[in-house]
């Protein structure tokens, strides 16, 4: 490949000298502009920053600014990226005048969005807002699509570091409209492509039905000559059965060539949108805590999240409050409506919209925290009749630790409880509700939904002590819905609860594995009905094991 380069330089450079003896300034730039990118795949930077420059000095001999723009943004982009920031600020500012001085709105908007990112790299937000908000005043005149997918982004990024999560959440939503808008536009074509390579194959079908009446009528003529001109009829019986063979044969070499096509253009779409559903998955795991911050926070804990489909209805959540005398560690697990993409969607609502109750409103009370979340979620999907019943269910703990100990726990409940497990326990809280078993019991949740509901009426928060050896469990329906054994019913929660009173003694992961196995085997070789998942955390006066992952 190093010899191809070569050879590839050597062959330009000759023609750098035709152009620059002609003096015919324009091709010289362009032929520079190609050097340069021969030492960009060459990964030889800064080999490629001489040949650019000379190609801004030539494309302004030749008076093509928009070249000249286009070569100071270049020199931009390889300036940054060997290093030299402050050399890469000002020829991205050299572009941007320029461009300014034609007035060349589309290049406009297109400097002022790479000077956004430039600022944004290097988290100056303030800088990176200003010239990214002159970009969205112009987009929103001009239709680009595809500038606009990297604006929306680009500012919803800029808006989450300055924690402005609102902001950031509404050029988020603008981002997946748009891209969407995107996939829909190729969809259509794709669809119209389609259409027309099946018309043309129908009118090749016909083609070939009126050849192949043609060549039957033909027979018949030559079956009404047999009598008179037997050998005549033999040949020409045979020159119309090798017609009809090599007619046949193009037909089916047509039909199969057709039907690769159609194959080929439907791998493609497949392939965008896989490639569309799996950075959707990218987004919503930024919405999920890291397994560094569960394992720092919950150190006696673990978290079972198997979604469905590539990404989740389900999702769960962390956050921690440093106070001055006491901690508090909150967690939850979320069942939104719907599951993949769609629930997706709504998951990432309910993640900014969890933060921003604990954050931004600064609400400690688990309950109190349940209404404001769904008041967050009601504003985000009043826009329609259609949308407006989208929301979750979903269980919030709230851990309280003085002195690194856990002490208390709040919780607050929409339509999912919590379970405790602990047979050492000498009481039950009054809110609580024994196993008929025994070995725990069960703190019920309000019978709403987050969002949407009839009759809105504020969620209770239930707070209990905490004992040596509890087990808090919180989880979505998914697991207890799965459908399998030998008669093919849902697993139930009543065997769910059987499991965890068998298991609850190990230690947190071993829990988790027998429950995964448990679930593997229940469903066997049947598809997973729903996103599945679950949250347990032990309460120990004890050292945290060290090896216990979350």
């Amino acid at each position: 490949m190093q010899e191809d380069f070569d050879g590839a330089l050597e062959i330009m450079e000759d023609v750098l000298e035709i152009n620059k003896r002609q003096k015919n300034y324009s091709s010289a730039a362009t032929t520079l502009n190609n050097i340069a990118g021969v030492y960009v795949r060459m990964d030889q930077v800064d080999k490629a920053l001489k040949p650019l420059e000379e190609a801004a000095q030539y494309y302004e001999k030749s008076g093509y600014k928009v070249g000249e723009a286009f070569a100071y943004n270049n020199l931009g982009i390889l300036t940054k990226k060997i290093g030299e920031k402050e050399k890469s600020l000002e020829y991205r500012l050299k572009s941007l005048d320029i461009y300014k001085s034609i007035n060349n709105e589309v290049g406009i908007a297109s400097a002022y969005l790479a000077l956004a990112t430039f600022y944004h790299e290097e988290n100056n937000d303030k800088k990176a807002l200003e010239f990214a908000l002159k970009a969205e005043e112009i987009y929103s005149r001009i239709e680009k699509l595809d500038k606009q997918v990297e604006l929306n982004l680009l500012l919803s990024d800029i808006y989450k570091d300055m924690k402005l999560y609102q902001k950031s959440n509404k050029h988020l939503y603008k981002y997946v409209s748009i891209k969407d808008s995107l996939v829909n536009i190729e969809k259509n074509k794709s669809i119209a492509e389609m259409k027309e390579r099946f018309e043309a194959e129908e009118n090749e079908k016909k083609i070939a039905l009126q050849e192949k009446e043609l060549i039957q009528k033909e027979i018949e003529n030559q079956k009404q000559k047999t009598r008179t001109y037997l050998v005549i009829t033999g040949l020409g019986l045979a020159i119309i059965l090798s017609i009809f063979l090599i007619l046949g044969y193009r037909q089916k070499s047509k039909s199969n060539k057709i039907i690769s096509n159609q194959k080929e253009v439907v791998e493609h779409k497949n392939k965008e949108i896989l490639d569309s559903i799996t950075y959707a998955k990218r987004l919503q795991e930024a919405i999920l805590p890291s397994k560094t911050t569960l394992k720092n926070n919950l150190k006696n804990g673990f978290v079972l999240f198997k979604p469905k489909d590539v990404v989740s209805g389900d999702f769960y959540f962390l956050d921690v409050i440093e106070q001055k005398k006491k901690s508090l560690i909150y967690f939850a697990v979320v069942d939104c409506t719907g599951h993949g993409v769609p629930g997706a969607m709504v998951s990432i609502v309910g993640a900014n919209g969890l933060k921003r109750c604990i954050r931004e409103f600064a609400l400690r009370d688990p309950g109190k925290i349940l209404d404001k979340l769904s008041e967050i979620v009601a504003e985000h999907f009043s826009q329609s009749e259609e949308r407006i019943r989208d929301g979750m269910d979903l269980a919030l703990c709230c851990l309280e630790l003085e002195n690194g100990l856990a002490t208390k726990v709040h919780y607050a409940g929409a339509n999912n409880p919590i379970w405790v497990i602990n047979p050492k326990r000498t009481d039950i809280p009054k809110m609580g509700i024994p196993f008929k078993q025994g070995g725990g019991f069960e703190i019920k949740a309000n019978k709403q939904a987050i969002g949407y509901t009839e009759n809105i009426t504020p969620f209770d928060t239930h707070t209990f002590d905490l004992m040596e050896g509890d087990n808090l469990y919180t989880f979505s329906d998914g697991y207890a819905d799965q459908f399998g054994g030998e008669k093919g019913k849902k697993y139930k929660s009543v065997n769910f609860k059987k499991l965890l009173l068998d298991i609850y003694d190990k230690n947190m992961n071993k829990q988790k594995e027998l429950i995964i196995k448990e679930f593997e085997d229940w469903k066997d070789d049947t598809d997973q009905v729903d996103d599945v998942c679950i949250m347990g955390v032990h309460i120990t006066n004890k050292n945290a094991e060290k090896n216990n992952e979350v």
